[in-house]
């Protein structure tokens, strides 16, 4: 008895030990984040982005393989990311990652193609592309009077805009007014006369010093005509990724008396007095005038000009003598 009562105090130590020390900690509760249905095969694709649409936050992608082409919808949601190169140094998630791609991309895409051949997308990421964003050309700067000749590729005669595709700027957008002369052949049109595929050269109006060229012209010469020489060259570039210069042209009238008149233009004293220098080409057309050219006023002929004011520059597009010249 005296020998057992060690032991036993000894198995009760033990066992208070453990209950009070376990040898263990027992394993954490895990918490999981809900994730999105995403219900489907998991596979990945590759191919070229044929057309996005923001609307439905979804990409049309022209994929090739075994020498068939096959197309594919691929539908983004909240939780896609988006990698802008294939270097996965910049990343966007849900519609927010359609503005890092455009069209004739090369991507590739992993995720779950779904019952109806969809494919929720888990990461899209650009191939063979290390840069993190596509640079935009710079805007082109042109000199006033200074002349870019180019094929029409588009024209909207309701705001004055037309879209030429030139040697030097690529496709550039100009803005002019619906009396801005169009030369051909010597005989004066307007802009409605123009058609697409037309060759030209245009006068470009004076600019703001320091700022981008403001895309408007004075006057338009026709080079080669598609009604007269047949269908131009096909272009090279796409029109409709080519941004609306941010310019507002403000139209104004000023009715007074020519002072002097030189080649770029010529000075008016309005009603008021007040002196004001106007940018003309010098073989714009004048209406009801003796003189039908700018470059032929005389002083004292009193004149009614509608004008586009720029700054401080004002820019003659339409010009009317008030009184003739005797």
């Amino acid at each position: 008895m005296n020998k057992s009562i060690p032991v036993l105090l000894s198995t009760l130590a033990v066992a208070g030990c453990m209950t009070s020390y376990p040898m263990w900690d027992p394993p954490p509760v895990e918490t999981q984040t809900p994730v999105p249905n995403r219900a489907g095969m998991a596979v990945t694709v590759e191919g070229r982005v044929a057309e996005i649409d923001h609307d439905s936050n979804s990409i049309e992608v022209e994929t090739s393989g075994e020498g068939a082409e096959n197309w594919v919808t691929v539908e983004l949601d909240d939780e896609t990311t988006v990698f802008s190169s294939a270097a996965r140094d910049e990343s966007s998630r849900g519609d927010e990652g359609l503005d890092l791609l455009e069209e004739d991309d090369t991507i590739s895409v992993s995720g779950t193609r779904r019952d109806d051949d969809t494919i929720l997308a888990h990461e899209i990421s650009l191939v063979g592309n290390e840069v993190t964003t596509t640079p935009k050309p710079a805007a082109p700067m042109f000199e006033p009077r200074s002349h870019v000749g180019g094929t029409v590729r588009s024209i909207d005669t309701s705001i004055g805009r037309f879209v030429l595709e030139t040697d030097s700027y690529g496709m550039v957008a100009f803005y002019c007014d619906g009396d801005t002369p169009v030369f051909f052949n010597g005989v004066i049109y307007q802009i409605g006369n123009l058609e697409v595929g037309d060759g030209v050269e245009v006068t470009i109006g004076a600019t703001d010093d320091g700022d981008p060229a403001t895309p408007w012209v004075t006057a338009i010469l026709v080079t080669r005509s598609v009604s007269h020489d047949g269908p131009p060259p096909p272009a090279k570039g796409d029109v409709g990724k080519v941004a609306e210069p941010d310019v507002k042209l403000d139209t104004i009238e000023i009715v007074g008396a020519v002072k002097r008149v030189e080649k770029q233009g010529f000075e008016i004293e309005d009603e008021s007095g007040r002196l004001r220098y106007v940018t003309a080409d010098g073989y714009m057309r004048t209406e009801d005038c003796d003189d039908e050219r700018v470059g032929s006023l005389k002083a004292g002929v009193s004149v009614s000009v509608r004008a586009l004011e720029i700054g401080d520059r004002v820019v003659a597009q339409k010009i009317n003598c008030v009184e003739p010249r005797k």
